[in-house]
């Protein structure tokens, strides 16, 4: 009765073992699952509370298929899926993006997006897009900068045919012009690059540190574009740079006063020719983190050159309230992808 006893214990014990390693390869990263289509009144209103730099939950984040990913299903997942100690992909194939710490002399710790096309075509030097986060992203952590802004952009499906470096701010600090500056450098030193065609793109504070990169290196960038930000120094260099001034009416974060003294000062100046602004009816702080999914602001920017006779702005491309509101349905499901964080 005895070993009878023992053999069906050990029956199921045996089943168990068989069954384990599949049960724990299940709820490993690589096999989390992934949260189907949410409804887009969902999306509003998590991005749209009006608490600063909202950005969506990571559980709102979904899949349109296998392979096609915009986020991850869980802030656990978020943290492998996107983690700078992922080994690199050798040899590089598709886009990737790369986690640099500690790199720059008196610059910012950054992630820095390279395209497929970049390898493929040995030839070609690219334009370089700097997006810089607004407060909340700010610290040590380089997955926050993932958050809302360009990666998140390329993440969901918006293609964006530059380098793009996204530095982090430390949390007790501000943008510093300069330190932005010497990230961009190290990267040409590095990295086939278009001199020409640098591009500042940035949101709250650093829409902030986009005014300041502009007024502090005019003779450098190309076009650039901020957002819901201000400026208390002195403006006109910033009359030399094609410049698209993007700011919500109804902000109640940063007062839309902060960009119109601009534009007026500017006005005022008589350096306001290579200048454009849009006011944002009905438009709050932080759904302005739409625009970094919309097309037209990166064609916008990509059709500027410091060869462009007189630096003349263009007009070709807009923003509305409406645009806003579409902005994720205008994204491409089959253009979604995960771009894990990886080792340079």
């Amino acid at each position: 009765m005895k070993s009878r006893f023992s053999i069906i214990l050990l029956i199921p014990l045996l089943a168990l073992v068989t069954v384990l390693p599949d049960l724990l390869a299940s709820s490993s990263p690589e096999n989390t699952r992934f949260l189907g289509p949410t409804a887009d009144s969902r999306r509003r209103s998590a991005l749209d509370e009006g608490t600063g730099d909202a950005f969506w939950p990571l559980a709102a984040y979904n899949v349109a298929g296998p392979g096609k990913f915009y986020g991850p299903a869980t802030e656990e997942a978020a943290e492998n899926l996107a983690s700078p100690l992922t080994e690199p992909a050798s040899p590089r194939t598709g886009d990737v993006l790369l986690a640099y710490k500690d790199s720059v002399k008196n610059g910012y710790n950054f992630l820095l997006y390279v395209p497929e096309r970049y390898y493929q075509d040995e030839e070609a030097d690219l334009p370089v897009l700097v997006c810089l986060h607004g407060k909340s992203l700010r610290g040590n952590n380089l997955n926050q900068v993932t958050r809302y802004g360009c990666i998140d952009a390329l993440r969901r499906g918006r293609p964006i045919d530059a380098l793009v470096i996204c530095p982090q701010c430390p949390s007790d600090a501000n943008w510093d012009a300069d330190r932005v500056m010497a990230v961009v450098d190290w990267v040409a030193e590095r990295y086939r690059t278009d001199q020409d065609r640098l591009y500042v793109f940035g949101m709250s504070m650093g829409g902030w540190g986009t005014f300041k990169v502009v007024a502090q290196y005019p003779d450098r960038v190309a076009a650039a574009i901020p957002m819901c930000g201000g400026f208390t120094g002195d403006p006109t260099p910033m009359g030399d740079v094609p410049l698209w001034i993007i700011h919500g009416v109804a902000d109640d974060i940063t007062r839309i006063s902060f960009s119109t003294s601009i534009v007026e000062q500017l006005e005022k100046s008589g350096h306001y020719d290579r200048l454009r602004f849009t006011w944002l009816e009905g438009c709050n702080h932080s759904i302005l983190i739409r625009v970094f999914l919309l097309e037209a602001p990166y064609k916008w920017l990509f059709s500027h050159s410091l060869k462009d006779p007189d630096r003349l702005v263009n007009f070709d491309y807009d923003v509305t309230p409406s645009d806003l509101n579409a902005a994720y349905t205008r994204l491409d499901p089959e253009k979604a992808q995960q771009l894990p964080v990886l080792k340079p």
